[in-house]
């Protein structure tokens, strides 16, 4: 696909933005030593004009930071980044001896403990700390993260806010011939594009944020020192257990962006999936969390004590009949999205919006007109009548066992006559979620039809 065919506009290059910043304050109170000052003037640090981990991107006055991942070890190619002409090196302690015997002495060595946490920050004195012009909602968990900040979205800008989009679909701001739609790169970008994308929202008069926040995200510190408003969490089922070691961990990586990313006074909502117990759950062990440590929390979903309930609902092909039990009333909503846990999404989304002031009536209002993610049991024309009747299309994102048997589950109990299900699992990902899929397309539709989806490196 050729994203500008898509309406997409080019990404800004955020390694490489035109400015020039003295090293020292970039580094501001990280702690750090001179392993040597290069040939800043007076024995100073020099200034820098670009930061970039990637050195091939680096060019004559930039950063190169190096940074050990779970693939390449960026120390292995501060040589190439001197040869193309950077003018300082940030590595880590241990790779001293290795830096300074690849680095000439006109170019300056700064040490720090961890180089993720470091390009996090000098990333976000580069571009003089955009977040704090901004209120910054955070999206976590396994499903639920896109059709939310679509559904918030659709919400905060029909109540007349400024907002962006930072998540796996793209990353999107403005409106009208002013919008910017930018293809995503990961559901949540590294430290300079990130960062660099909250500079062009400033610039532009955004005033809300909403941002899908992964587990990949938290773990490799990309987030930096943002600190959110708001922070949701959604649910936690069966994903990415080929980069975390067990669920437990992947719990406690998302968790991180309660206990170390929220603002003071900010708040969490916490959603409770039909038949999630209260207490030893996922979600039970957040709250938990969040109360130990002090933390505003708001609970939706269907069990008793929840702030945001749902009361009764009723699904067709034409979406969801809700009834919502809130703090200031009962209210009747109906969504065009279609399946129970799109009714989670939107209970979601209603206590967000509580935690941002937002009037509730006003919100269901909008939520009663709002699409929802393209690729979320999104509806696509269907061609010739089969059988005398013309099937009913659905194309959803669904690829872990959760979503997969939610999507189906919710399909099988709608009016219908025969369920097919076309699906598959990606290359070189989690290779344990594949037999449980299987299984549940085989129990959930009439007629199953696997793929190879994409298969990367596999064969």
């Amino acid at each position: 696909m050729n994203p500008a065919e898509e309406g997409y506009s080019d990404m800004p290059d955020t390694a490489m933005e035109s400015r020039s910043i003295a090293l020292a304050r970039l580094l501001g109170d990280l702690s750090y030593s001179v392993v040597q000052p290069g040939d800043g003037s007076g024995g100073l640090l020099p200034s820098v004009s670009a930061i970039t981990d990637d050195s091939r991107q680096a060019g004559p006055g930039s950063l190169f930071v190096a940074i050990a991942g779970s693939e390449r070890d960026g120390h292995d190619y501060v040589g190439d980044a001197v040869h193309r002409g950077c003018a300082a090196i940030l590595v880590e302690k241990g790779y001293r001896e290795a830096a300074r015997a690849a680095v000439p002495a006109a170019v300056a060595v700064i040490e720090v403990d961890d180089s993720r946490e470091a390009y996090a920050e000098v990333a976000e004195a580069f571009f003089d700390y955009p977040a704090a012009r901004l209120q910054l909602v955070g999206i976590t968990g396994t499903n639920g993260k896109t059709t939310i900040t679509y559904l918030l979205e659709e919400v905060l800008t029909g109540l007349g806010y400024a907002v962006g989009v930072i998540g796996t679909v793209n990353y999107r701001y403005g409106a009208g011939a002013a919008k910017k739609i930018l293809p995503a790169t990961h559901t949540t970008p590294g430290a300079m594009q990130l960062q660099g994308l909250l500079r062009h929202m400033v610039d532009a008069g955004v005033t809300h944020v909403i941002m899908e926040v992964s587990s990949h995200a938290l773990a490799q510190s990309r987030i930096g020192n943002l600190h959110f408003d708001v922070a949701a969490f959604t649910n936690l089922t069966r994903d990415h257990l080929d980069y975390h070691t067990d669920m437990y961990e992947y719990f406690d990586t998302k968790t991180r962006l309660f206990s170390h990313h929220l603002k003071a006074g900010g708040g969490a909502v916490i959603n409770y999936p039909r038949g999630t117990a209260e207490e030893g759950s996922w979600p039970g062990m957040l709250a938990l969390l969040c109360r130990e440590r002090g933390i505003r929390s708001l609970a939706c979903g269907s069990h008793p004590a929840a702030d945001i309930r749902l009361v009764s609902y009723r699904a067709d092909l034409a979406g969801n009949e809700m009834v919502i039990a809130t703090p200031d009333g009962e209210v009747a909503l109906r969504s065009p999205l279609v399946g129970r846990y799109n009714a989670d999404n939107v209970m979601t989304v209603l206590t967000i919006c509580r935690l941002l002031a937002v009037p509730l009536d006003r919100a269901c209002t909008l939520l009663e007109k709002a699409q929802g993610a393209p690729g979320r049991l999104q509806r696509v024309t269907a061609g010739e009548e089969l059988g005398g009747c013309r099937p009913v299309v659905l194309v959803d994102y669904a690829h872990t066992p959760d979503a997969l048997e939610k999507v189906l589950a919710t399909l099988s109990d709608l009016p219908h006559r025969q369920l097919f299900c076309v699906f598959g699992c990606g290359g070189d990902r989690d290779p344990g979620k594949r037999p449980e899929m299987g299984e549940i397309a085989a129990r959930l539709s009439d007629i199953a039809i696997v793929t190879d989806d994409n298969p990367r490196s596999e064969t």
